[in-house]
């Protein structure tokens, strides 16, 4: 018998490996990072991702990759993902599949000049059920943001765990299925991680019609002031 959180665990472990993996190979320059040429193409802050990245979490992020004379380098590459078009559509449109039927999703894939990775964020199907996977541990490991949002946050990688009711919520073989994003951001702290997941959220959700009332929070997780 399947126990719903193994597989679980064993997806988010293989994705993390995954995203450090793709990030690590995105700039292959020559010797050093001032020969790096990130893939993709280069693109302003605002436009990236469908706008998913807000300004206070770009100018976070920027700040935290700054070199020791507090010098910003600003530029951003995006490699295109979906089909070309709105890489989010094109998410929602495969995710309304289901579990098995539909992909491990990308929807926003970001590098620097040297080629180093700022965002990767994807969403996926697992057949785990929300009330296990969302439950609060003591170690901070899983977080509850609402009664239909949970994360469990890493070091540079996070993921979100939605509610996200299906007819039925029950797939074939009498597992439920959770709706999760994984998000890799290896200079992101709980704040910058969860803005971009409700900010991507608020793009999927709509076309995937969950028959429970899914909101999407507002509230942010408070920094802290000391990573300001």
């Amino acid at each position: 018998m399947r126990t719903p959180t193994g597989g679980s665990r064993a997806r988010l472990a293989a994705l993390a490996a995954l995203g450090g993996l793709l990030f690590g190979v995105a700039g292959c320059g020559g010797g050093g990072p001032e020969d790096a040429k990130p893939d993709g193409k280069a693109s302003s802050w605002g436009r990236v991702c469908g706008g998913i990245v807000s300004s206070e979490t770009k100018d976070y992020l920027l700040g935290r990759a700054s070199d020791s004379a507090g010098k910003v380098d600003q530029a951003v590459y995006e490699l295109p993902v979906g089909h070309g078009g709105d890489a989010f559509r094109d998410a929602a449109k495969d995710l309304l599949k289901g579990p098995g039927a539909s992909r491990h999703d990308d929807v926003c894939r970001l590098w620097d000049k040297k080629g180093d990775g700022i965002i990767r964020l994807a969403f996926y199907w697992d057949l785990d059920d929300y009330s296990v996977v969302s439950k609060p541990s003591r170690d901070g490991r899983v977080q509850r943001l609402s009664k239909t949002f949970a994360v469990a946050p890493e070091a540079g990688y996070s993921t979100l765990s939605i509610d996200c009711r299906r007819p039925g919520h029950v797939e074939p073989g009498g597992y439920p299925a959770t709706l999760h994003a994984s998000l890799v951001m290896p200079d992101g702290d709980m704040r910058a991680q969860t803005q971009v997941f409700y900010a991507a959220a608020r793009k999927v959700l709509p076309a995937l019609h969950c028959t429970n009332d899914v909101t999407v929070p507002t509230a942010l997780p408070t920094r802290d002031p000391r990573l300001k």
